[in-house]
């Protein structure tokens, strides 16, 4: 989407290496990599935007081993649980390394 934009990505690291496809090369420049390639795919982005993106990526991505969208991933035994602990009073909360922009549009729907 982004890469019409900024024709100079095509010989730069990490952005070269997205654009190949090769995902390895890519984050073989660590954090570091990483870090640059969100920055400057969410700049700019207001939260009510991203959470449109991560509802678009939820409704078509899918797990690569097991072929099915990630909200058909979730570990049934831990929706139990969470049923359980909640309807015996408890709070419960998701933890993850993936930000609450993120997690909350796809965590609310499963």
């Amino acid at each position: 989407m982004l890469a019409p934009e900024h024709p100079e990505w095509k010989d730069k690291p990490p952005y070269k290496a997205i654009l190949e496809g090769d995902i390895k090369a890519a984050l073989s420049g660590g954090e570091h990599a990483i870090v640059e390639l969100i920055m400057a795919t969410h700049a700019g982005m207001t939260t009510e935007a991203f959470e449109q993106v991560v509802k678009a990526w939820i409704a078509d991505a899918k797990h690569p081993r097991f072929k099915k969208l990630y909200t058909q991933c979730i570990y049934q035994p831990m929706l139990e649980l969470i049923g359980l602990l909640k309807a015996n009073g408890f709070k419960t909360w998701i933890v993850s390394a993936g930000g609450i922009e993120f997690m909350r549009p796809w965590t609310e729907k499963v």
